[in-house]
């Protein structure tokens, strides 16, 4: 990021665990820039409460 600061920045994002690269693939394209890495907080039936189903 030459002559820009650079800040930090969280995203949450719920997603099918497929979809993940394409995201992250389509954020890098769109913003070249930016610096992408990820990590699943929840998957699938970890939390039962959540409804996984709208997606």
């Amino acid at each position: 990021m030459v002559g820009r600061e650079a800040h930090d920045a969280i995203i949450l994002i719920k997603c099918r665990r497929s979809m993940v690269l394409e995201i992250i693939e389509h954020v890098k394209s769109r913003f070249p820039d930016v610096e992408v890495s990820y990590e699943v907080l929840l998957e699938g039936d970890d939390y039962p409460g959540l409804d996984w189903g709208e997606l």
